[in-house]
């Protein structure tokens, strides 16, 4: 009598692990976020590229909507911070034009238009030996609480970043673009 009970349970919990790994392997992607994909790999390609930028990273919130899109950069430029005020404001508004023109991915945004409190971008900086930029030079930026522009330098010594520079970002459009 055991030995068919244990048979029993041998064979519920064999049938249990297949139908979880059927179900798993039926996930299937909402078709807004393979346009979003879209949309990112010919920003990527059209935009960033031509820069000598390169895709580090890119995910965001995107369960029922598109809330967010996070995305990383890696530039081997070494610019100062008016420099890098213009790349990022550039980037940041080409992306927006960008999925608010996109007429498919409308119905899916959160808020139309997207704006720069559902862009998440960040600019790492590196040389050529693949070491952060230091000397005064921007090493990262990104968009922190409140929507400001944050300018980071890197320390070689102690190997920590500091503060070079922090704006909000209406402002740096503003410096940027004459608006």
């Amino acid at each position: 009598m055991n030995f068919k009970i244990c048979i029993s349970i041998s064979k519920t919990i064999f049938l249990g692990a297949i139908m979880f790994l059927l179900t798993a392997f039926g996930y299937r992607e909402p078709h807004y976020c393979k346009i979003t994909d879209r949309i990112v790999d010919n920003y990527v390609k059209e935009y960033a590229k031509p820069r000598r930028l390169s895709l580090t990273g890119y995910g965001g919130a995107m369960m029922d909507d598109i809330q967010i899109i996070d995305f990383s950069f890696l530039s081997f430029e070494a610019l100062n911070v008016e420099e890098a005020r213009i790349l990022y404001v550039e980037m940041m508004e080409e992306f927006l034009q960008r999925i608010n023109a996109h007429e498919k991915i409308r119905p899916h945004l959160h808020n139309f238009p997207f704006e720069v409190a559902n862009i998440k971008l960040s600019i790492a900086f590196e040389d050529s030996e693949r070491k952060i930029t230091s000397d005064g030079h921007m090493a990262l930026m990104y968009i922190g609480r409140n929507q400001d522009l944050v300018y980071r330098g890197h320390d070689v010594e102690t190997d920590e970043f500091y503060s070079l520079h922090r704006e909000p970002y209406a402002e740096a459009r503003k410096i940027v673009m004459g608006k």
